[in-house]
């Protein structure tokens, strides 16, 4: 039953990326908050029965990690109208900024596998490894949130991600 939902949500979540606007990049001197307030503003203006708004505000933002504890993406939790109204995933790499996935309704897969495992995501780091891929570190090693099970994370892995990065226009 968990392999199905986490199937679905990643499913689901891979849906919304196909879909995303092309060209979502920010320049390197803007923050990940102000990029996403354009990013509202554009899907909002082209996507019909679009929840976003200008009234729409960040209700709380969870930083992503490499492996070397350098942020490499946020999601933010969005309120409109004072009502949650879903999240926005972006990429950081060294400053430029990409929408990664978005929602109007719901939260991010982070904040559900989190929650499903009892983690408090305002006092544990979030590591991102592209394509879905979340681990959290632990005293004996990583465990990925997905499933909660130990992850060996090496050489292989990093290449792996470095490669679906580069391949997504990343360099």
């Amino acid at each position: 039953m968990k392999r199905k939902f986490f199937a679905l949500l990643t499913a689901l979540c891979l849906l919304v990326c196909i879909s995303l606007p092309a060209g979502a990049t920010s320049p390197i001197d803007s923050s990940p908050a102000n990029f996403v307030f354009e990013q509202i503003s554009a899907i909002a203006s082209t996507i019909p029965n679009c929840p976003w708004n200008e009234s729409t505000t960040i209700s709380t933002t969870t930083t992503l990690f490499n492996l070397d504890g350098i942020p490499n993406g946020y999601i933010f939790n969005l309120l409109t109208d004072d009502a949650e109204s879903g999240f926005i995933q972006i990429h950081d790499i060294d400053g430029s900024y990409s929408i990664y996935c978005y929602a109007f309704d719901g939260h991010s897969e982070v904040d559900s596998m989190a929650n499903y495992w009892g983690y408090d995501l305002s006092d544990t780091e979030i590591y991102f490894l592209g394509s879905f891929k979340y681990a959290i570190a632990t005293d004996s090693g990583y465990l990925n949130l997905a499933s909660n099970a130990p992850i060996d994370i090496g050489d292989e892995t990093v290449q792996t991600n470095a490669i679906c990065l580069r391949g997504a226009g990343f360099r």
